[in-house]
């Protein structure tokens, strides 16, 4: 009879650590998120007190990433050495090509612009149409196609043509945004698609207007170098028609090698003549892509100043590069007059969110084969942090919990009760 209660008992306390694995798992579902490694870096040029501001943030940050409980987080400030300007033109360039495609998005419903007009045009005057006219161009075309949207035909004509004039060939490229989708009408078509299809028929028109009557002799030594204007590829060739009313930065480069730009501007019909010299290149800045991989993070933590402000972007490879909402606007002044505090105004649920969104994308990018892509998958596997080791995985607890727990009930259940019990112990040495 002793036996018997205290097989029970043993059942009873089996099942009850198993269940409460169980319930805690179900309880903290982040607790199935893999490690996320996060680099932390300054962006743009910054006053001194922005400096030492800055240092202060991101301690802030470090701890505040690596105490959140739905995310296991280890965060790293990252040496700042040398030039930062290429790294932040890069993510300049990263962040309007993310808000041109939501602009371009939001003509589908003529909304969105005001929420991201200041930013959007900010950007754009940041890089230079020497070496970001594709980019430029696209923004362009986004705000033209929003314009037409909100029937403001004459402000998108003015935008299509100014785009259209970057290009050397006398072209808008379209590529990388999306079809519009709607619900469709009375007569199978979607109105939205009607809407862009006349949008796009503006642009062929501003197209075909676009007279190459500037006809530019380009002489350089090599004769492999390829000949670049506003950043658009040219090829090898040595004579081109350029657009009328257009400005135009050319340059060469070949392996090793790149010119200084040289500026045409084609106001009306000429032949000219442009001499580019070739200079061996420089070690060129690291990218954005490659400091990820150099420190084996994942997504990078950007701090930008903006005035007296701090705002905040996470930037993932081959994903996107997102501004981070906060609760209220991150002051140098408050950085430094409060040096001991670890409160930080960062929005977290809206913060989870996105890096779950950046993680989700992140891992669609890896799947697609590159040597790039498959040497980061493999530096990141090597150098991942000890918490995803098996004894660390409550799933694998759980498991073990669930197995050792039924075998322990039939056991004893199966057990004649004239044999009695003896307590048992489990030692686990993990070294």
């Amino acid at each position: 009879m002793k036996s018997e209660i205290r097989r029970k008992k043993i059942a009873s306390l089996v099942l009850g650590i198993y269940f409460s694995q169980i319930t805690f798992a179900a309880q903290h579902p982040a607790s199935n998120l893999k490690s996320t490694r996060l680099g932390i870096l300054p962006m743009g040029e910054m006053s001194e007190s922005a400096g030492r501001a800055y240092a202060l943030a991101a301690k802030r940050i470090q701890r505040w990433l690596e105490n959140l409980d739905a995310v296991h987080a280890f965060a790293e400030p990252l040496a700042s050495h040398g030039n930062r300007d290429p790294l932040f033109r890069e993510a300049s360039e990263k962040r309007l090509s993310v808000l041109s495609s939501r602009l371009w998005a939001a003509s589908e419903n003529s909304e969105g612009f005001a929420d991201i007009g200041l930013e959007f045009r900010k950007l754009r005057s940041k890089l230079s149409l020497a070496d970001f006219g594709p980019v430029i161009q696209k923004s362009l075309l986004a705000e033209a196609s929003f314009a037409w949207a909100k029937g403001d035909k004459s402000r998108s004509a003015e935008l299509v043509k100014k785009a259209v004039l970057i290009n050397p060939k006398g072209r808008a490229d379209l590529s990388g945004f999306e079809t519009f989708e709607s619900k469709d009408d009375a007569d199978g078509e979607s109105s939205v698609e009607i809407s862009h299809h006349a949008f796009e028929a503006s642009i062929s028109a501003a197209e075909s207007q676009i007279r190459r009557a500037c006809v530019i002799q380009v002489s350089v030594a090599e004769r492999s170098a390829s000949i670049f204007a506003n950043g658009v590829a040219l090829g090898a060739g040595r004579v081109f028609r350029l657009p009328l009313g257009g400005r135009y930065h050319l340059r060469a480069e070949s392996e090793g090698a790149r010119s200084e730009n040289i500026l045409v501007e084609c106001s009306r019909p000429a032949i000219k003549a442009a001499s580019l010299v070739l200079k061996k290149e420089t070690k060129r800045e690291r990218s954005l892509a490659q400091l990820s991989r150099s420190h084996s993070v994942e997504s990078l933590f950007l701090v930008e100043p903006d005035g007296d402000n701090f705002r905040l972007f996470l930037y993932t490879p081959g994903v996107s590069v997102d501004e981070i909402k906060l609760n209220s606007p991150w002051r140098v002044a408050e950085l430094l007059n409060s040096p001991n505090s670890d409160s930080v105004p960062i929005a977290t649920d809206a913060f989870l969110d996105l890096l779950g969104q950046h993680q989700s994308s992140r891992l669609s990018y890896l799947e697609t084969p590159s040597p790039d892509r498959v040497a980061l998958q493999q530096k990141m596997s090597l150098e991942a942090p000890s918490d995803s080791r098996w004894y660390n995985n409550w799933k694998f607890w759980a498991i073990t919990g669930g197995v050792v727990g039924a075998a322990v009930i039939t056991y004893l259940a199966t057990r004649p009760t004239t044999v009695k019990s003896t307590q048992t112990g489990i030692a686990v040495t993990i070294h």
